[in-house]
């Protein structure tokens, strides 16, 4: 598949909700009420599948909404991996010397932790 442009939107980021039941689980193998473990569907799979009687037909309590509009669907970002990688940039990439030992020793305390 062809890189999409930077900003599009991914091909399978489409949750499907049934009302009183849950996120459908991926390839629409039951439900959940975690986001997180809800598939992840295309915009047309999302369709077909939230419009069980045809496109006149009801939908029979079937919506669907991209990942980012749903709390709880995308992974927490690993805040704690980012400040390392950012304390390592510093004391890679400066020259002063108080700011890279100051970086240095803030990322000695974070791996002591681990």
């Amino acid at each position: 598949m062809a890189d999409l442009p930077e900003g599009a939107p991914q091909p399978e980021t489409w949750l499907i909700h049934k009302v009183g039941r849950g996120w459908y689980r991926p390839n629409a193998q039951g439900y959940t009420n975690n986001p997180a473990e809800a598939g992840r569907f295309t915009h047309v799979e999302a369709l077909s599948y939230s419009y069980p009687n045809g496109l006149e037909g009801p939908r029979d309590g079937l919506t669907i909404k991209h990942e980012r509009d749903v709390p709880g669907a995308l992974p927490a970002p690993d805040l704690a991996a980012e400040l390392a990688e950012a304390l390592r940039d510093i004391a890679d990439n400066t020259d002063d010397a108080g700011a890279r030992d100051c970086a240095l020793a803030a990322l000695a305390k974070w791996e002591a932790r681990r």
